[in-house]
């Protein structure tokens, strides 16, 4: 190969069984490709392992070949669907610890900004030990406080702006049908799920633009810009069957409705630029809201979703999933 002299031919080193490898090809081309981007991508390395039915069992050589000739090809394909930088609220604990955990893990996502009210006394999140995260100072419920991290998360992330926002933090207030009205109780949980995340969207709308910007393709993607917001099954109203006692989930319910339906309105809104904004709900998670019988734990909810978040396109923007992509009815 070395003798062909022509100045388009790049070579690269790359061993797609090796995870390091496949990330600092990645980085190679990238300076190569610039603003351009990639266009095409032939899976063409492979091995053949003699292997044959009438043989002795050997596992590690149908691994071998599964390895090199499956794995690694989704491996290498989905490198080019990392965003650049997410960023997390209400992630000091809970899914949103987990989705920090499980977006760390894709060494491709170059910057991970997790924040909380109270980032100092997140203990879990403070032990994590990566250059790659950054930990922010965030209470949704206060427009000062979402325009001072504005400041920050634009210095963290520069020109090539904040390329996903999940909208995790919440609050569930116990209020029934059945119980002396509260107008407070009601609004505090409007104010957090729903109203706090609408102003959060629109804050930092500029960064996620800049983000889709520096794309020449048009595909809605988690790597171009995306809006992810955390709801629950209680907000869709077609499938309201539980009473609101043993929860007391009526005010939840409530936020959780307003925010698929502003999900759905504002990937209307700003289809023109191709950003994506979908909702998810995580399941029944083994958190302090959801309680110790939970069916799932955050570790499992969590990789779930950071996986169906790589798998996002056009068909799923506006829409209501499950954590693997099933949709729900609004």
């Amino acid at each position: 190969m070395k003798e062909i002299k022509d100045p388009r031919l790049k070579l690269v080193k790359l061993d797609v069984t090796n995870d390091d490898s496949i990330s600092q090809a990645y980085n190679e081309v990238e300076k190569i490709v610039g603003e351009r981007g990639l266009t095409v991508l032939v899976n063409n390395a492979g091995i053949l392992v003699r292997y044959a039915s009438d043989q002795k069992p050997n596992r590690s050589h149908i691994n071998e070949v599964l390895e090199t000739n499956a794995t690694s090809i989704v491996v290498l394909t989905q490198v080019s669907m990392a965003p650049y930088s997410v960023m997390v609220t209400g992630a000091n604990r809970g899914i949103g610890l987990g989705f920090v955990k499980e977006f760390l893990k894709n060494k491709d996502i170059q910057i991970v900004i997790a924040t909380a009210r109270k980032p100092n006394d997140a203990k879990e999140l403070n032990e994590i030990k990566n250059n790659r995260l950054k930990l922010l100072k965030l209470d949704v419920t206060c427009d000062c406080s979402i325009k001072s991290a504005y400041s920050e998360v634009e210095k963290i992330v520069g020109d090539k702006g904040l390329t996903v926002l999940v909208n995790n933090a919440g609050a569930l207030v116990r209020y029934v049908t059945d119980q002396k009205p509260n107008r407070a109780d009601i609004n505090k949980s409007l104010d957090t799920n729903a109203t706090s995340a609408v102003v959060l969207i629109q804050t930092f709308l500029p960064l996620l633009r800049k983000a889709a910007s520096q794309k020449k393709s048009d595909e809605y993607s988690v790597e171009r810009a995306a809006i992810l917001n955390i709801s629950s099954t209680g907000g869709s109203t077609g499938n309201i069957s539980m009473t609101t006692e043993r929860y007391g989930s009526l005010a939840y319910r409530m936020s959780k409705a307003a925010m698929n339906s502003f999900t759905k309105t504002m990937a209307v809104d700003l289809e023109p630029e191709h950003i994506l904004s979908t909702c998810f709900c995580p399941g029944w998670v083994k958190t302090d809201m959801g309680g110790s019988d939970a069916m799932l734990t955050i570790e499992q909810s969590a990789s779930d979703l950071v996986s169906s978040f790589l798998k996002l396109n056009e068909q799923h923007n506006g829409g209501f999933f499950t954590r693997n992509l099933e949709p729900i009815p609004y």
